[in-house]
Protein backbone atom coordinates (compact mmCIF):
# COMPACT_ATOMS: atom_id res chain seq x y z
CA UNK A 1 0.00 0.00 0.00
CA UNK A 2 2.84 2.39 0.79
CA UNK A 3 4.49 1.54 -2.52
CA UNK A 4 1.29 2.46 -4.36
CA UNK A 5 1.15 5.74 -2.46
CA UNK A 6 4.77 6.48 -3.40
CA UNK A 7 4.94 5.09 -6.94
CA UNK A 8 1.35 4.89 -8.13
CA UNK A 9 0.48 2.14 -10.58
CA UNK A 10 4.14 1.72 -11.53
CA UNK A 11 4.45 -0.22 -8.24
CA UNK A 12 2.25 -2.95 -9.76
CA UNK A 13 3.62 -5.91 -11.67
CA UNK A 14 3.59 -5.45 -15.43
CA UNK A 15 0.57 -7.73 -15.91
CA UNK A 16 -1.39 -5.93 -13.15
CA UNK A 17 -0.89 -2.56 -14.87
CA UNK A 18 -3.55 -3.53 -17.41
CA UNK A 19 -6.79 -1.93 -16.18
CA UNK A 20 -8.71 -4.85 -17.73
CA UNK A 21 -6.67 -7.54 -15.95
CA UNK A 22 -8.56 -9.84 -13.60
CA UNK A 23 -6.93 -9.14 -10.21
CA UNK A 24 -7.52 -10.33 -6.65
CA UNK A 25 -5.86 -8.17 -4.00
CA UNK A 26 -5.17 -9.67 -0.59
CA UNK A 27 -3.44 -8.80 2.66
CA UNK A 28 -3.42 -10.28 6.14
CA UNK A 29 -7.02 -9.56 7.17
CA UNK A 30 -8.54 -7.82 4.16
CA UNK A 31 -8.63 -4.19 5.33
CA UNK A 32 -5.69 -2.84 3.34
CA UNK A 33 -6.58 -4.90 0.28
CA UNK A 34 -10.09 -3.40 0.33
CA UNK A 35 -8.55 0.08 0.39
CA UNK A 36 -6.21 -0.74 -2.48
CA UNK A 37 -9.11 -2.23 -4.45
CA UNK A 38 -11.14 0.96 -4.04
CA UNK A 39 -8.14 3.06 -5.10
CA UNK A 40 -7.51 0.96 -8.19
CA UNK A 41 -11.20 1.12 -9.15
CA UNK A 42 -10.96 4.91 -8.89
CA UNK A 43 -7.95 4.73 -11.24
CA UNK A 44 -9.99 2.82 -13.85
CA UNK A 45 -9.50 -0.87 -13.02
CA UNK A 46 -12.71 -2.78 -13.61
CA UNK A 47 -11.96 -6.46 -12.89
CA UNK A 48 -10.49 -6.12 -9.42
CA UNK A 49 -11.62 -7.73 -6.18
CA UNK A 50 -10.44 -7.82 -2.58
CA UNK A 51 -10.22 -11.20 -0.88
CA UNK A 52 -12.61 -10.75 2.05
CA UNK A 53 -10.97 -11.62 5.34
CA UNK A 54 -7.52 -11.74 3.78
CA UNK A 55 -5.03 -14.57 3.86
CA UNK A 56 -5.94 -15.18 7.51
CA UNK A 57 -9.55 -16.11 6.62
CA UNK A 58 -8.32 -18.14 3.64
CA UNK A 59 -6.05 -20.18 5.93
CA UNK A 60 -8.81 -20.70 8.51
CA UNK A 61 -11.64 -21.52 6.09
CA UNK A 62 -10.04 -23.04 3.02
CA UNK A 63 -6.44 -24.17 3.43
CA UNK A 64 -4.94 -24.36 6.94
CA UNK A 65 -1.78 -25.88 5.43
CA UNK A 66 -0.56 -22.46 4.33
CA UNK A 67 -0.11 -21.49 7.98
CA UNK A 68 -0.91 -18.41 9.99
CA UNK A 69 1.10 -15.33 10.81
Amino acid sequence: MSELADQGVSALSESARDPDADIVVFCHQGVRSAQVTLWLKAQGWSCIRSMRGGIDAYAREINPNIGFY
